[in-house]
Protein backbone atom coordinates (compact mmCIF):
# COMPACT_ATOMS: atom_id res chain seq x y z
CA UNK A 1 0.00 0.00 0.00
CA UNK A 2 0.98 3.72 -1.00
CA UNK A 3 1.65 5.88 2.07
CA UNK A 4 0.54 8.87 1.62
CA UNK A 5 1.27 12.20 2.98
CA UNK A 6 4.68 12.30 2.22
CA UNK A 7 6.52 15.49 1.35
CA UNK A 8 8.30 15.36 -1.88
CA UNK A 9 9.65 19.39 -1.26
CA UNK A 10 12.37 20.19 0.87
CA UNK A 11 13.70 23.31 1.27
CA UNK A 12 14.84 24.96 4.31
CA UNK A 13 12.45 27.49 5.04
CA UNK A 14 9.79 25.28 3.25
CA UNK A 15 11.09 22.67 5.86
CA UNK A 16 11.17 25.81 8.73
CA UNK A 17 7.54 26.43 8.19
CA UNK A 18 5.92 23.01 8.32
CA UNK A 19 7.93 22.27 11.63
CA UNK A 20 5.72 25.53 12.81
CA UNK A 21 2.82 23.98 11.81
CA UNK A 22 3.60 20.47 13.11
CA UNK A 23 4.00 22.37 16.52
CA UNK A 24 0.79 24.11 15.76
CA UNK A 25 -0.76 20.87 15.71
CA UNK A 26 0.50 18.87 18.82
CA UNK A 27 -0.17 22.19 20.91
CA UNK A 28 -3.73 21.97 19.88
CA UNK A 29 -3.94 18.74 20.53
CA UNK A 30 -2.78 18.95 23.70
CA UNK A 31 -4.83 21.94 24.99
CA UNK A 32 -7.62 20.29 24.24
CA UNK A 33 -6.97 16.96 25.94
CA UNK A 34 -5.53 19.05 28.96
CA UNK A 35 -8.54 21.33 28.99
CA UNK A 36 -10.66 18.23 28.80
CA UNK A 37 -8.86 17.04 32.02
CA UNK A 38 -9.42 20.22 33.62
CA UNK A 39 -13.43 19.89 32.98
CA UNK A 40 -14.01 22.16 30.05
CA UNK A 41 -16.99 20.55 28.30
CA UNK A 42 -16.55 20.75 24.71
CA UNK A 43 -14.69 22.53 22.44
CA UNK A 44 -16.78 25.80 21.80
CA UNK A 45 -14.17 27.85 23.33
CA UNK A 46 -11.79 26.50 20.84
CA UNK A 47 -14.26 26.75 17.65
CA UNK A 48 -14.39 30.75 18.97
CA UNK A 49 -10.80 31.31 18.94
CA UNK A 50 -9.81 29.14 15.77
CA UNK A 51 -13.22 30.81 14.24
CA UNK A 52 -11.83 34.78 14.82
CA UNK A 53 -8.42 33.41 13.76
CA UNK A 54 -10.11 32.81 9.92
CA UNK A 55 -11.80 36.23 10.36
CA UNK A 56 -8.21 37.87 10.76
CA UNK A 57 -7.32 35.81 8.19
CA UNK A 58 -10.08 36.32 5.72
CA UNK A 59 -9.95 40.18 6.19
CA UNK A 60 -6.69 40.19 5.59
CA UNK A 61 -6.73 38.47 2.68
CA UNK A 62 -9.16 40.89 1.31
CA UNK A 63 -6.91 43.79 1.76
CA UNK A 64 -4.79 41.78 -0.38
CA UNK A 65 -7.01 41.71 -3.19
CA UNK A 66 -7.72 44.30 -5.71
CA UNK A 67 -11.69 43.14 -6.17
CA UNK A 68 -12.23 40.19 -3.21
CA UNK A 69 -15.60 39.34 -4.49
CA UNK A 70 -14.01 38.39 -8.27
CA UNK A 71 -13.12 34.37 -8.44
CA UNK A 72 -10.50 35.36 -10.97
CA UNK A 73 -8.86 37.58 -8.62
CA UNK A 74 -9.28 35.67 -5.38
CA UNK A 75 -7.80 32.35 -7.37
CA UNK A 76 -4.66 34.54 -7.77
CA UNK A 77 -4.02 34.91 -4.16
CA UNK A 78 -4.98 32.02 -2.38
CA UNK A 79 -3.38 29.00 -2.68
CA UNK A 80 -0.81 30.85 -4.26
CA UNK A 81 3.41 31.73 -2.79
CA UNK A 82 4.75 29.97 -0.28
CA UNK A 83 1.96 28.27 1.45
CA UNK A 84 1.51 26.55 -1.84
CA UNK A 85 5.18 24.58 -1.22
CA UNK A 86 4.64 24.14 2.53
CA UNK A 87 1.42 21.64 1.71
CA UNK A 88 2.13 20.89 -1.65
CA UNK A 89 -0.75 22.41 -3.22
CA UNK A 90 -1.77 22.13 -7.00
CA UNK A 91 -4.55 24.17 -8.36
CA UNK A 92 -6.69 21.77 -9.89
CA UNK A 93 -9.15 24.57 -11.48
CA UNK A 94 -9.36 28.22 -11.58
CA UNK A 95 -12.03 30.07 -13.38
CA UNK A 96 -14.27 33.26 -12.71
CA UNK A 97 -16.96 30.66 -11.17
CA UNK A 98 -14.34 27.79 -8.92
CA UNK A 99 -11.04 27.97 -7.31
CA UNK A 100 -9.96 24.41 -6.97
CA UNK A 101 -7.05 23.03 -4.57
CA UNK A 102 -5.82 20.22 -3.68
CA UNK A 103 -2.74 19.71 -1.14
CA UNK A 104 -0.76 16.58 -1.30
CA UNK A 105 0.53 17.10 1.73
CA UNK A 106 -0.10 18.00 5.55
CA UNK A 107 2.24 18.84 8.29
CA UNK A 108 -0.54 18.85 10.82
CA UNK A 109 -1.76 15.11 10.09
CA UNK A 110 2.14 14.21 9.98
CA UNK A 111 2.26 15.81 13.54
CA UNK A 112 -0.69 13.78 14.50
CA UNK A 113 0.10 10.41 13.38
CA UNK A 114 3.62 11.10 15.08
CA UNK A 115 1.68 11.25 18.28
CA UNK A 116 -0.23 8.16 17.65
CA UNK A 117 -3.68 9.91 17.39
CA UNK A 118 -6.38 7.17 15.89
CA UNK A 119 -7.94 8.07 12.39
CA UNK A 120 -11.53 9.45 13.99
CA UNK A 121 -8.91 11.76 16.47
CA UNK A 122 -6.84 13.07 13.51
CA UNK A 123 -10.47 13.49 11.66
CA UNK A 124 -11.31 15.33 14.34
CA UNK A 125 -8.51 17.54 15.17
CA UNK A 126 -8.75 18.50 11.04
CA UNK A 127 -12.70 19.28 11.47
CA UNK A 128 -12.06 21.95 13.87
CA UNK A 129 -8.55 23.24 12.56
CA UNK A 130 -10.47 23.95 9.37
CA UNK A 131 -13.12 25.95 11.22
CA UNK A 132 -10.67 29.16 10.61
CA UNK A 133 -10.81 28.44 6.77
CA UNK A 134 -14.82 27.91 6.86
CA UNK A 135 -14.28 31.85 8.88
CA UNK A 136 -11.90 32.45 6.09
CA UNK A 137 -14.97 31.70 3.36
CA UNK A 138 -17.53 33.70 5.39
CA UNK A 139 -15.28 36.96 4.52
CA UNK A 140 -16.17 36.60 0.78
CA UNK A 141 -20.28 37.77 -0.21
CA UNK A 142 -20.05 36.05 -3.52
CA UNK A 143 -17.48 33.24 -2.45
CA UNK A 144 -18.34 29.98 -0.55
CA UNK A 145 -15.60 27.27 1.00
CA UNK A 146 -15.99 23.80 0.76
CA UNK A 147 -13.93 20.90 2.37
CA UNK A 148 -14.02 17.67 0.30
CA UNK A 149 -11.92 14.68 1.46
CA UNK A 150 -9.11 15.13 3.49
CA UNK A 151 -5.75 13.28 4.02
CA UNK A 152 -6.87 13.39 7.67
CA UNK A 153 -9.53 10.87 6.41
CA UNK A 154 -6.89 8.44 4.47
CA UNK A 155 -7.16 10.18 1.31
CA UNK A 156 -4.15 10.99 -0.90
CA UNK A 157 -5.47 14.80 -0.71
CA UNK A 158 -7.53 17.53 0.81
CA UNK A 159 -9.56 19.05 -1.47
CA UNK A 160 -10.00 22.37 -1.07
CA UNK A 161 -13.10 24.54 -2.90
CA UNK A 162 -13.56 27.51 -3.29
CA UNK A 163 -16.80 28.46 -5.51
CA UNK A 164 -18.81 31.65 -6.47
CA UNK A 165 -21.63 31.61 -4.33
CA UNK A 166 -25.75 30.24 -5.45
CA UNK A 167 -28.13 32.55 -4.45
Amino acid sequence: MEKINVPTIHEEGVDGARSQCMRRASTMYLMLKEAQKAGAQGVEWAEKALWQYGVDRGQALRKRIKDPENMIEFGKVWGRGFDAKVFEMEIIQSDDQTHYVDFHYCPYVEEWERMGLSREEMEYMCKLAMVGDHAVGEQFQTIDFTLGKTIAQGHPVCQIRWDVHKD
